[in-house]
């Protein structure tokens, strides 16, 4: 096991080969944080499981950024609350948001077939919505626990690609990793930009899970103007 220097310095290494301009980074620790030298976090909530959804920032492009705010995402009972930060940068309006799923709230697919359409609606004139979807629009793992012994198979599907649709309709286009991004081999985290303001020129998938650094590999993406 990597004790937390070694986790630390493997972070910093990540960060410093890479040398992002924006860190998107989730579940968060609350209380046992370590951000990179040479960079800010601007916005992140706490939710209820004591985690939350950050955006880091060079201190040398703090004065790029012209707003910075974080909020909950739409939720209902019994559910594990989320959240999503966003930040104007450059003039992009960008949006890191961790959608409901995943855990117990899988098994109430029935009342939450509908609810990450609502979490992301208010972000579909954005021009970068990237984050943790819980689900994927069009690739589903038939070996899913909840889906084998679900009584209604289909409304699992359904709930499983939800929260995508409503950024697909707006003309917004997905980027693919090329490699999973899960420890359980799926592609749960998605970035979605405005083709109409940005293109995307480079993309890597960062293996963090071997670091141990996380569950989830990270992804790195240059976009230009």
């Amino acid at each position: 096991m990597c004790n937390s220097i070694q986790k630390r310095q493997a972070f910093s290494r990540i960060i410093h080969t890479y040398k992002p301009d924006l860190i998107l980074l989730q579940e968060d620790m609350v209380g046992r944080s370590y951000y990179p030298v040479g960079y800010q976090k601007i916005c992140g909530i706490k939710s209820d499981e004591g985690l939350m959804n950050s955006i880091l920032v060079k201190e040398t492009l703090l004065g790029e950024v012209t707003y910075a705010n974080s909020i909950p995402l739409a939720t209902v009972p019994d559910i594990v609350g989320r959240t999503a930060s966003t930040i104007v940068f450059r003039g992009l309006h960008i949006c890191n948001l961790h959608l409901s799923g995943g855990r117990i709230d899988d098994k109430l697919y029935e009342n939450i077939t509908h609810l990450r359409d609502r979490q992301v609606s208010p972000f579909i004139k954005y021009d970068i919505v990237a984050g943790d979807f819980n689900g994927h629009p069009n690739k589903f793992p038939n070996s899913h626990p909840v889906y084998k012994s679900a009584q209604n198979k289909q409304l699992f599907k359904k709930y499983f690609s939800s929260g995508h649709k409503p950024l697909i309709e707006n003309g917004m286009t997905r980027l693919t990793p090329t490699l999973p991004t899960d420890v359980f081999g799926g592609n749960p985290d998605h970035i979605y930009y405005n083709p109409k303001r940005v293109k995307p020129t480079t993309m890597h998938v960062i293996n963090t899970i071997p670091l141990q650094l996380s569950d989830h590999n990270g992804i790195f993406v240059i976009f230009t103007l």
